[in-house]
């Protein structure tokens, strides 16, 4: 078999014969669009990185994959997370914060949502329950 009997699987052919020096992949951030009142799911973008993911490449991909779902009709309403620092730092520059949170003596809130860019709608965050109590123990 060769490139010009299969021309739909081109990239499959240019990877394999790409001299090339590539690096594995190291991290993998994927996304899931979940139906909240049905059991509808779809598996959506994944991004590979060789290098540990920080908040600037994850906002990014966020808003890329919100924009792709938005598209094609998907509501984004809940952005859900585990508790790594990126993800940490990604929800709270999102939902407008910077720096560490400081007591003070007025009551503290913390908004924990964002506007979606692309409708305007407002699209909340929440950190996985499940992963922090694994964090715990």
């Amino acid at each position: 078999m060769s490139p010009s009997d299969w021309p739909e699987l081109h990239d499959i052919y240019e990877s394999a014969e790409s001299s090339e020096n590539t690096s594995k992949t190291t991290y993998v951030l994927q996304f899931l669009w979940r139906c909240l009142t049905s059991s509808f799911d779809i598996i959506g973008p994944f991004y590979t990185s060789e290098v540990t993911l920080s908040s600037k490449i994850i906002t990014t991909w966020v808003f890329e994959t919100i924009e792709a779902f938005n598209l094609y009709g998907f509501k984004t309403m809940l952005l859900v997370a585990d508790g790594a620092s990126s993800n940490l730092t990604t929800f709270k520059q999102l939902c407008g914060h910077s720096g560490a949170y400081q007591p003070s003596d007025e009551e503290h809130t913390v908004p924990t949502w964002f506007h979606n860019p692309f409708t305007g709608d407002r699209i909340y965050t929440l950190i996985c329950p499940s992963h922090q109590v694994i964090s715990v123990n």
